[in-house]
């Protein structure tokens, strides 16, 4: 027997049994869905699925365009944990850095040259955070590069490539001027 709902009843009998009652059962069925939609919203908001909150990792104002590259709990929670004392790194630097090489030849930029690798975490163990303290295990790679300068008609001063421990990657989101 489903306990959610006892009787088995289907929302098709429920909807025929209202609209076939009395006039005033049929004027008074909009409101109902209305309570009815709320009543789910609500406690689907309080019980299902978790507010995703947001953070920022960077911002960067390029010659051509501003990128923001912003990620969520759920999916910082959905890459890899690490303890940097007791296990070895889910990716390591190299592999970051052809992940990073092959993102950037996909949009046209051969040959990038390496500035700088950073390691860090999304939230750092000692910065107060209203997140779930499972971010604090969690890290990413923020991978510097400049155009090769042999390469002509190269259009960028500095990229950035965002990878995650799960090996993929954080697209930055454009900002308007």
């Amino acid at each position: 027997m489903n306990m959610s709902n006892p009787n088995n009843i289907t929302p098709c009998q429920i909807k025929r049994e209202v609209t076939s009652g009395d006039p005033a059962t049929k004027r008074r069925l909009p409101l109902l869905m209305t309570v009815l939609m709320t009543v789910w919203t609500s406690t689907n908001l309080l019980f299902g699925a978790p507010i995703s909150r947001e953070i920022v990792l960077f911002r960067y104002q390029g010659l051509h365009e501003a990128n923001q590259w912003v990620i969520s709990e759920v999916k910082i929670l959905a890459t890899p944990e690490w303890d940097i004392d007791a296990a070895t790194i889910p990716i390591a630097p190299e592999r970051a850095w052809r992940i990073a090489k092959d993102c950037l030849a996909k949009k046209g930029f051969p040959k990038p040259q390496l500035v700088q690798i950073q390691l860090q975490p999304f939230v750092s163990e000692s910065e107060s955070t209203q997140l779930n303290p499972g971010v604090q295990k969690r890290y990413y790679y923020r991978i510097q590069c400049s155009p090769a300068p042999h390469v002509e008609g190269t259009q960028f001063d500095c990229a950035y490539v965002f990878i995650l421990m799960d090996g993929s990657v954080l697209e930055p989101k454009v900002l308007k001027p």
